[in-house]
């Protein structure tokens, strides 16, 4: 993502903290004379510094807060002043927010050289459309998750002004992450949500439901899986890909919206210029509202797949017969 909005003028440096015990796993020294002969000692910072591009770098400190203490301290000066990395270069860490109650921690003295910014959760909206449909997830993962916006839920929305979670606000989400419940093993994030997926793709039509549900309880949690196990039921009623390209026409559409829904989820994750012409045919076929729901993220700037979509024929023609579908309402 940071690729695409500022470009091969940069280099990207990844450097992951959590695999730093002291400042020796940063830099370490080097001998060397100057020109007058006296010796000295020069320190080398290590690879993932990104360093050796010879260009500016975009460097993430990932999971700061748990690195050593001494890995910190030698992090802080290359933070502040960026004095060994070429001019332009951009360096921002990442860390938990302490309330999750992780163990990451930055000293008052740390925080001071640095800005310290709180991201919120993304929305189910844009997980799905600037994550999802392009790292393949799953059709029934992202109509799950399209479906039921408590997924994306922060454990700090159900604090009250004091910053504590009452019990009934504990019970009102049970997927999510929430600090101090020891029996919540498994929880839906955007990583386990993907990691769900992949348990899906790995084993449908290999194993029976029940392994499918039980795998998905050791990923997401139990009151996740055996609601996304709704969703997975669905996908027997799903025409196979390959009957759309082949038979438009006549391959089976679905009895229910939710199930068309996930149709295009699919088709939006894998849709290529050479079917575009049969999924077009196949689309029609379907619901209005669902018409609508493909053209209308399709056409988004963010959609991976847009210039495929937009520069169809068909898809041309149907957009100008149905511009209603795509137009927002104005009052």
């Amino acid at each position: 993502m940071l690729k695409q909005r500022l470009s091969d003028k940069y280099a990207y440096a990844y450097f992951d903290c959590t695999t730093k015990m002291d400042s020796g796993d940063i830099q370490i020294p080097q001998f060397a004379k100057s020109d007058n002969g006296t010796d000295f000692v020069r320190y080398v910072p290590t690879e993932e510094y990104g360093l050796h591009h010879g260009k500016p770098v975009v460097l993430c400190v990932d999971e700061i807060g748990k690195a050593d203490r001494s890995a910190k301290n030698a992090l802080m000066r290359d933070m502040l002043e960026r004095d060994r990395h070429p001019e332009g270069s951009i360096i921002f860490a990442t860390t938990n927010n302490a309330l999750e109650k992780l163990g990451d921690m930055l000293m008052p003295h740390h925080r001071n050289r640095l800005i310290v910014v709180n991201m919120r959760n993304s929305t189910q909206e844009e997980w799905i459309e600037n994550f999802a449909y392009k790292a393949n997830i799953h059709p029934s993962v992202i109509s799950w998750a399209g479906e039921h916006p408590e997924l994306f839920q922060s454990f700090t929305d159900l604090m009250d002004e004091k910053g504590d979670i009452s019990q009934v606000n504990r019970q009102s989400n049970r997927m999510i992450y929430i600090p101090g419940d020891v029996d919540r093993e498994a929880f839906v994030t955007g990583r386990s949500l993907e990691a769900a997926s992949d348990v899906i793709h790995a084993l449908e039509g290999r194993v029976t439901d029940k392994v499918i549900t039980a795998s998905l309880i050791g990923t997401i949690g139990a009151a996740a899986a055996q609601s996304l196990a709704t969703y997975l039921a669905m996908v027997n009623d799903l025409p196979k890909l390959n009957d759309i390209k082949a038979s438009p026409k006549t391959a089976l559409v679905p009895t229910t919206t939710a199930a068309a829904c996930m149709i295009v989820h699919r088709t939006l994750s894998v849709i290529e210029r050479n079917w575009m012409d049969s999924w077009m045919d196949y689309l029609v076929r379907l619901p209005k509202p669902v018409q609508g729901m493909f053209a209308m993220t399709a056409k988004k700037e963010t959609y991976h797949k847009r210039s495929v979509v937009m520069t169809n024929g068909k898809f041309q023609a149907w957009a100008l017969a149905n511009n209603y579908l795509t137009t927002n309402d104005k009052i």
